[in-house]
């Protein structure tokens, strides 16, 4: 029972804390003092349900001053306490609108009853002589002090909720109560009074006490309110206590101990003169209190509001890469308050740096992030604004194996001009995921790069074409490297433009195309699909080695081929113009390059810049 009144008082107190928890009123703002004082008086009806010996001890009984008899398991269902006076006053000071401390007192008395076994009852309705006379009662009384925390709850302007928890004295008194059969009635012979009980445990007991308390007030103004309540007190008294101490008497003689041989009640040997009370030692008790009060409940409040200087300061916070130590830009960086609340977001510049200014005094957490790489948090305290100086300064980490892809989008024509706005697409060419961004205002975007990874990129924006290109990660090393800078340049449709197709190739000596090396071909009809009016003409050049007439004759056929390829992937063959060129329009002369090889062993990269695909529009 112990174990069940602990853990009902930790419940009860833990469900007051979360209560508490969710209030929606502020925790005590700077400069703020609070203080209120709360006194509660109450009165109502208690009982002190189970304050007396519950078990008891084994022992052996004397029947009729010979045979003594073992009795085990024995429970008191003879004593109980009757509803009775509860008053009581509480005591509450609070420093906060939430919690507080208090001082609490409370008294009890209870009656205590008799309670006849059915053999006695029986017995004394056939005996119309005999009755059942109680004496020597005293009532049984409890004097609970204690103190301990307070807390306020669910609170409104017209009502609110406390819930107390104290720990403290309790001066417990059980009373007392003798029951004696007067008038035995046999054979017309009036015999004396007979005792059957004895009850003595006046002499208080002091010891430790522990109390749960709910009350629901109402308040008629800023004053004076009514409150409700229900408390609960448990009070830690030990058998050995009473036991050891020969002042407590226990003597009781149960009709159920005394049966002839059919089993029933043996009014002889229970009345016998010979045959006395047995004692009875006590094993456990259950010392509980509960009652049910109303009465009145004042409040003296007082908010004292002071005067205090609010600092603010500038938060310099530089985003570092973890592994090579340099500053990283484009990293969205939040400031958050203490409630969990992003309250500003800046973006990093070329240095890694980004500043938050004239920032109120508070507790923040700042937390980085690009895509899908995430800094770590750094946190900034109260205190720290009340320190010299007029900034505060913190550092982030990017801690990932990735790589950025730092890219631009500009225009073909005009390498120096950026051109915002434009949807760029990034695929893993090993796992085939795809990625899409938008650059921004200034043509900037970036991607994450997994390592030792190939990929596409290609960008498109209305009335503007890219070809495709490539990027590789293979080989670089992270401890070194973590940006891959990229210029993605896209062409404006429009006739006369001219831009050449990266991404078709070729077996050696050759014209048909690859069926791996089709992709930009691909993009290309996409684009004639976006724009069904546009023709254009698809030319092919070689580099400068060899005869014109091979050259002439080898180019001619990989342009048809690769209009050939178009069409089959329903493009009219009336929109496009194959012409090959041989090595009549060489981008660079690499004859006059150093180290370019003039025969058909080996190669150089002017001689691959001239061996392209270029496409021109000829209407729109």
């Amino acid at each position: 029972m112990k174990k069940t009144t602990l853990f009902i008082t930790l419940a009860l107190l833990g469900l007051c804390s979360s209560i508490s928890a969710q209030d929606p009123k502020p925790a005590r703002e700077p400069g703020k003092s609070y203080f209120k004082f709360q006194p509660r008086i109450k009165i109502g009806i208690g009982k002190n349900f189970t304050a007396l010996p519950m078990k008891f001890d084994d022992f052996t009984m004397t029947y009729m001053g010979k045979v003594t008899q073992p009795v085990q398991g024995a429970t008191n269902d003879f004593l109980k306490t009757k509803w009775g006076i509860y008053g009581g006053a509480n005591l509450d000071f609070y420093l906060h609108p939430n919690f507080g401390f208090g001082l609490d007192f409370d008294y009890f008395n209870n009656k205590i009853k008799f309670i006849a076994p059915q053999a006695l009852v029986d017995y004394t309705n056939s005996h119309p002589v005999t009755h059942l006379i109680e004496s020597d009662r005293k009532n049984q009384s409890l004097i609970f002090v204690g103190i301990g925390p307070s807390f306020k709850i669910l609170t409104t302007p017209k009502w609110d909720l406390d819930a107390n928890l104290r720990v403290g004295l309790s001066h417990l008194d059980m009373g007392s109560l003798s029951v004696s059969v007067d008038s035995l009635d046999n054979s017309d012979i009036v015999r004396p009074r007979k005792s059957i009980l004895v009850f003595d445990y006046h002499k208080a007991v002091n010891t430790i006490g522990i109390k749960v308390g709910i009350y629901g007030n109402y308040w008629f103004n800023s004053f004076l309110g009514i409150t409700l309540g229900v408390e609960y007190i448990h009070s830690f008294v030990s058998a050995k206590k009473v036991n050891d101490d020969a002042t407590y008497v226990m003597k009781y003689k149960d009709p159920q101990y005394y049966k002839d041989g059919s089993g029933n009640f043996d009014e002889y040997a229970y009345f016998n003169s010979a045959t006395p009370l047995d004692n009875y030692p006590v094993k456990s008790f259950n010392v509980n209190h509960i009652a049910v009060s109303a009465g009145l409940v004042f409040k003296i409040e007082k908010v004292t509001v002071k005067k205090v200087k609010e600092e603010f300061r500038d938060i310099i916070v530089l985003v570092k890469d973890s592994l090579t130590n340099i500053p990283v830009a484009g990293v969205g960086v939040n400031l958050i308050d203490n409630q969990g609340k992003t309250i500003h977001t800046r973006i990093t510049e070329e240095n890694g740096k980004v500043t938050f200014e004239h920032v109120p005094q508070g507790d923040y957490t700042l937390f980085g992030r690009q895509g899908e790489l995430k800094t770590n948090r750094a946190v900034i305290t109260a205190s720290e604004f009340s320190k010299k100086g007029t900034t505060i300064y913190r550092e982030l980490l990017l801690s990932d194996l990735r790589f950025i892809l730092s890219g631009v989008t500009v225009e073909c024509d005009q390498k120096d001009k950026t051109i915002g706005n434009v949807n760029v697409e990034l695929t893993n060419t090993s796992t085939g995921k795809s990625e899409k961004t938008i650059s921004g205002p200034e043509g900037k975007f970036t991607f994450n790069l997994e390592p030792n990874s190939d990929y596409t990129i290609v960008a498109s924006k209305d009335g503007y074409y890219s070809g495709i290109q490539e990027i590789s990660t293979k080989g670089l090393d992270r401890s070194k490297t973590l940006y891959v800078k990229l210029v993605l340049c896209v062409n404006e449709l429009k006739v006369g433009s001219t831009f050449v197709l990266n991404n078709i190739y070729y077996d050696f000596d050759k014209c048909n195309i690859r069926q791996d090396a089709s992709v930009d071909l691909d993009h290309l009809v996409e684009i004639m699909r976006n724009y069904p009016t546009m023709e254009i003409e698809l030319s092919s050049h070689t580099d400068q080695r060899g005869t014109d007439a091979y050259n002439n004759k080898l180019s001619q056929c990989r342009a048809e081929s690769a209009v050939d390829y178009i069409v089959g992937k329903g493009i009219s063959k009336a929109r496009i113009t194959a012409v090959g060129y041989g090595k009549t329009k060489p981008i660079e002369d690499c004859t006059k390059i150093n180290g370019c090889p003039t025969t058909s062993q080996g190669d150089c990269p002017c001689h691959q810049k001239n061996r392209r695909t270029e496409i021109k529009i000829l209407k729109m």
